[in-house]
C-alpha cells in the first residue's frame, strides 16, 4: 500500500513559512535594487557637479581626462561602482565604447569626488572587457599602468608583481592623489545610457556658497603685506583657488581637500601668465573672503 501523499495544508507551519520567506527574498531583492539605484544616482550626480565644477574654472583634465565632453550628449555606457566609499576605490565610473574611454572618478567618504581618470578602449575591446582591464590594472592610468609594469618586468615579475611598498612609492612619485586600490571592494556594474548634463554656474557661486574651512585657514594666516581673495565654493570642491596680490607679484595657489580636511598644494604659488589669465578675473568676480593688508 503507497504512502498517502500530503498537501501543504497537512504542515500549516511550513506552508506559512514558505511564504513568509519568499515574501522576505522578494523584499530583500527590491530593497537591495532600489539601495543600488540610489546609490548609482547619488554618485552620478555627485561626478556631474565634479565636471561642472572643474569646468568652471579650466582646470585642464579634471573633468574629462580622454574624452571631449559633449554637453546633452547621451551614451551607452557601462557603469560600475563599488560598494564601499573610500579614497582608493572606485567611487563611480563608466566604459562607453561610443566615445571610447573608460573613466573612473575618486572620492572621500563624504561623496566629494577629487580626481578623474581614463584609459582608453583599445581595439577589439568591448566595454565589458575594457573594464575588466581597466579594474586588472587597479584603475590606474595608461601611463602608470605602463611604468609599473616596467618596473615589474625589470625586477623580473609579471604585471603590478612588485611589492606594496615600492608600488605605492611609485605612484606617490607619479601622481600624489592615486593609490594602489585595495583588494576585495565589490564592484556593481549595469548597462545603461548616460546624458551628459549641461554645465553651467556651480551651485557654490550661484547661491554663494562659502567653504569655511579654507577661508579660517587663510584667516589663521594672519594679515600680512598682501591682499588675499577667496572664491565662493562648497565643501566638496576637489580645489579651491585662491589669488594672493603683493606688491609686485601676484600668484594662484590651489588648497586641495584631503579627506576631511584642506592642505595648500605643494605647487606652492603659481605666476605663469595664463594662470593668472585664467582664474584672476573669476575670482575677483565670485570673491567670498578678501583679507587686506
Amino acid at each position: 500500500m503507497k504512502p498517502e501523499r500530503k498537501s501543504l495544508e497537512h504542515y500549516p507551519l511550513f506552508g506559512i513559512g514558505w511564504i513568509f520567506a519568499m515574501i522576505f527574498l522578494w523584499n530583500l531583492t527590491m530593497c537591495h535594487s532600489a539601495t543600488a539605484q540610489t546609490i548609482s544616482v547619488v554618485r552620478n550626480n555627485a561626478v556631474a557637479s565634479y565636471w561642472e565644477w572643474s569646468a568652471f574654472w579650466g582646470i585642464d583634465g579634471l573633468d574629462f581626462p580622454l574624452a571631449t565632453y559633449k554637453s546633452g550628449k547621451t551614451i551607452r555606457a557601462m557603469v560600475f561602482y563599488s560598494e564601499e566609499v573610500g579614497p582608493d576605490d572606485p567611487y563611480w565610473g563608466f566604459c562607453s565604447e561610443e566615445i571610447g574611454v573608460c573613466h573612473v572618478y575618486l572620492a572621500w567618504a563624504d561623496n566629494s569626488v577629487y580626481q578623474s581618470i581614463g584609459t582608453r578602449i583599445r581595439k577589439g575591446e568591448t566595454a565589458e572587457t575594457a573594464f575588466i582591464r581597466f579594474q586588472r590594472q587597479q584603475f590606474l592610468s595608461d601611463e602608470t599602468a605602463k611604468e609599473l609594469a616596467r618596473l615589474g618586468s625589470s625586477r623580473g615579475g609579471l604585471l603590478f608583481d612588485i611589492s606594496e611598498e615600492d608600488k605605492k612609492k611609485r605612484l606617490d612619485s607619479l601622481n600624489p592623489n592615486v593609490v594602489a586600490s585595495k583588494v576585495g571592494y565589490r564592484i556593481q556594474t549595469n548597462i545603461t545610457t548616460i546624458r551628459l548634463p549641461v554645465l553651467s554656474l556651480p551651485v557654490a557661486a550661484l547661491n554663494k556658497i562659502k567653504n569655511q574651512f579654507v577661508e579660517d585657514l587663510i584667516r589663521a594666516q594672519g594679515k600680512g603685506p598682501c591682499t588675499v581673495i577667496v572664491p565662493f565654493a562648497d565643501k566638496h570642491a576637489p580645489l579651491v583657488p585662491v589669488l594672493t596680490i603683493c606688491p609686485g607679484q601676484r600668484g594662484i595657489q590651489f588648497w586641495r581637500k584631503v579627506d576631511d580636511s584642506w592642505i595648500a598644494t605643494a605647487g606652492g604659488w603659481m605666476q605663469q601668465q595664463d594662470i593668472l589669465r585664467r582664474f584672476e578675473p573669476r575670482i575677483r568676480k565670485y570673491a567670498s573672503l578678501t583679507v587686506v593688508p
